[in-house]
């Protein structure tokens, strides 16, 4: 799975599209292409990094993420019409979701490991009501197959999750669960690395990222942790 790293160089953050490769029982990362200069701006030893804005990109063109229509909209049956359309899973390296209550949803297409993007969760049907969104240009970028229907999810307390080449990857709106918490633990054990980053709902930036090899169980309440703090 490729994904977007940030580097620090000479006090500016620079971003690379990267993927890990496993070597026996070791990972490392292969660099794709150079991105450019990240969004992140330059540090300071008096003033903490601003975080990256990651606008959803439709066409070279960003676009905010959608805002749910109904807030009272009936998030059980959503969830039961997700694990209608996909599988449920007890394997981390075929997940593609864990939801409130811990489950884990099956994108691996009967493979053994997560083969479908996260943006199919658009199948399930209430996802793909138009009548959610409030824009019209976010039912019109909908029919254009982004990531709405993904962002929606999300924000119902889905985690966006995947584990490969024993990396683990978490992306994350909504404070995780309790459920969620001993999921994610369990997730990273024995895992080589773990990536997170916190996602604001409204306009897609990242309000949190966090990075660190051989992760413990007790970096996922750190990552709680970010829920707590003032962005």
């Amino acid at each position: 799975m490729a994904f977007i790293r940030k580097k620090l160089i000479k006090g500016n953050y620079y971003d690379y599209e990267v993927k890990s490769v496993r070597e026996g029982r070791s990972v490392r990362q292969v660099h794709i292409r150079y991105i450019g200069r990240s969004r992140l701006g330059t540090t300071s030893k008096n003033k903490k990094s601003v975080p990256a804005p990651v606008p959803v990109i439709i066409n070279k063109k960003s676009v905010p993420a959608p805002v749910i229509k109904n807030k009272s909209e009936n998030y059980d049956k959503i969830f039961a019409s997700a694990i209608k359309t996909f599988p449920l899973t007890d394997n981390f390296e075929k997940a593609g979701y864990i939801l409130p209550d811990g489950r884990m949803l099956d994108l691996s297409s009967g493979q053994e490991t997560r083969e479908q993007d996260h943006r199919e969760i658009r199948k399930v049907k209430r996802l793909s009501d138009k009548k959610l969104f409030k824009s019209e240009a976010l039912k019109e970028i909908y029919d254009k197959g982004d990531s709405v229907a993904m962002f929606n999810f999300m924000n119902m307390g889905a985690i966006r999750f995947s584990k490969t080449n024993n990396q683990v990857i978490i992306n994350s709106i909504k404070k995780p669960t309790e459920k969620q918490i001993k999921k994610l633990q369990d997730a990273i054990k024995y895992s080589d690395s773990l990536i997170f980053d916190r996602t604001n709902f409204k306009n897609g930036d990242i309000l949190n990222y966090f990075e660190k090899d051989n992760p413990e169980p007790r970096d996922i309440i750190k990552i709680i942790g970010f829920w707590n703090e003032k962005n």
